[in-house]
């Protein structure tokens, strides 16, 4: 499977140790800043922009969006999935059928090499992909991750020393030995690998779902599976307007 970790850094307080760990809030401080926005910019934002047309192909394939649910900017000024108007608790806001999930329906249920080569396949075959347009809204080869980052950069080496070092491109090792036999990756593999990497669930890549963002301790949805193994989302709370919609 994907190795995936969550790690946490021990607080540390020699000045050497504090000064490194200060120098590596200001990197991350800086990677931030370039996906907030400011009200100029949000109107101007493809991502806000191409999402009617998103929607319209996936309603189109079977999908389901609740209508008051649409791609926006919160009060920090953070893109994300929003509410336009007041959502009760229980109410179905997302249903992505299986026949929108992209995975290898094939090989079992756990291999993740296969799921991104099926992302590959449709990558190549363009226009003629079921998933075209949803690939067309992807932005995940700007999303920073740190398995973008230069191995021999200035944020890798200021993060050498501290856990998790030598972490920083486990993901991406992982996929070049484990899926690709020690090959380099070309422009399509990459842009497969970035979105399975930030986007996909244990499904696959499942549209409009993987448009929700992150927040501890703010969750207000749960997931159920359908029969046919599809996806809902429903909501846990009752969603105010205009408020961000997390799933986790």
């Amino acid at each position: 499977t994907l190795p995936l970790r969550a790690v946490h850094l021990p607080c540390y307080t020699s000045h050497t140790n504090t000064m490194r760990l200060l120098t590596i809030l200001s990197i991350t401080a800086t990677c931030l800043t370039s996906h907030l926005a400011n009200a100029d910019d949000e109107s101007n934002d493809p991502l806000i922009s191409k999402f009617p047309s998103l929607l319209t192909w996936f309603t189109s394939h079977g999908g389901y969006v609740d209508p008051r649910i649409t791609i926006g900017y919160d009060e920090n000024h953070i893109r994300g999935m929003m509410t336009t108007k007041d959502i009760p608790a229980e109410t179905l806001l997302i249903h992505t059928p299986k026949t929108l999930v992209l995975s290898d329906d094939v090989a079992p249920a756990d291999d993740q090499c296969a799921d991104i080569e099926a992302v590959i396949h449709e990558l190549k075959v363009g226009t003629q992909s079921k998933w075209h347009t949803y690939f067309e809204f992807d932005d995940s080869t700007g999303s920073r991750v740190p398995s973008q980052w230069d191995p021999e950069g200035r944020a890798v080496k200021e993060l050498e020393g501290l856990p998790p070092y030598g972490e920083t491109h486990r993901h991406i090792n992982w996929y070049k030995g484990s899926c690709r036999g020690g090959k380099e990756l070309n422009e399509i593999e990459w842009k497969a690998f970035m979105m399975f990497l930030t986007r996909a669930a244990d499904l696959g890549l499942v549209p409009i779902y993987d448009l929700m963002n992150h927040h501890n301790g703010k969750i207000n949805t749960k997931l159920e599976r359908d029969s046919e193994g599809g996806l809902r989302v429903i909501a846990l709370t009752d969603i105010s307007a205009n408020s961000p919609i997390y799933n986790t």
